[in-house]
């Protein structure tokens, strides 16, 4: 599989992966934290889509996986949204 790390350089720098196949292959761009659960927020489009073989990526690298959806476009852009999320994370023990 080839892999493009793109740094993106701001106050808080983080690496972008590009390649073809990540998807099914979460052990190949997860890192090695110690975590026993994966929260992931998507919408619902992206979650019809390509939900399930995340979960299964994931899943395979022997985390525990928790889906939320928020709702497509500006819409999701809110303090509403943002503390809903909050408080589904606060539920969930993520270490």
């Amino acid at each position: 599989m080839i892999l493009e790390r793109i740094r993106v350089d701001v106050d808080a720098p983080y690496d972008v992966i590009v390649g073809h196949g990540l998807l099914d292959d979460a052990a190949t761009w997860s890192p090695d934290t110690g975590a026993r659960r994966a929260a992931v927020v998507t919408t619902p489009a992206v979650e019809d889509h390509y939900g399930a073989r995340l979960a299964s990526a994931l899943r395979a690298v022997d985390l525990d996986v928790h889906v939320r959806c928020v709702p497509e476009g500006e819409t999701a852009k809110s303090l509403g949204v943002l503390g809903g999320l909050y408080d589904w994370l606060a539920s969930l023990p993520l270490a």
